[in-house]
C-alpha cells in the first residue's frame, strides 16, 4: 500500500493527465474483491491482477497490454469463400 494515495487515485490522476493518459497501468493488489476490480477499471486500469500471482502470469500480461497498445499492422486481405458459395458453384456446373 502506498501511504497517503491508493491505487486508484493514481491510476485516475494518470488516466485524466494529458501527458500520461496513454501509459498502460496495470494493478497489481491484494484486493481480491470484485468492486475492487471493477473500481480498478472504471478508473482507467488497463488490467488488474490479484496476489498471489505467477511471475510468468504477470509476463504475460504485460505483454498482453503491450500488444494492445500498439498500431495495427496491416495484414493483407484474403478472399473466403463460405461452404454455400462452394455447393452453389458445384450445382451450377454439374448443371
Amino acid at each position: 500500500m502506498v501511504p497517503q494515495l491508493n491505487g486508484w487515485e493514481v491510476c485516475r490522476r494518470l488516466k485524466q493527465d494529458v501527458d500520461t493518459k496513454n501509459i498502460p497501468v496495470i494493478m497489481v493488489t491484494g484486493r481480491v474483491e470484485e468492486g475492487d476490480k471493477v473500481l480498478g477499471f472504471e478508473m482507467g486500469a488497463d488490467d488488474y491482477v490479484t496476489k498471489p500471482f505467477s511471475p510468468r502470469e504477470l509476463l504475460a500480461r504485460i505483454r498482453a497490454v503491450a500488444r494492445r497498445g500498439r498500431p495495427a499492422t496491416p495484414r493483407r486481405s484474403r478472399t473466403c469463400r463460405s461452404a454455400s458459395s462452394r455447393s452453389t458453384a458445384t450445382a451450377s456446373r454439374s448443371a
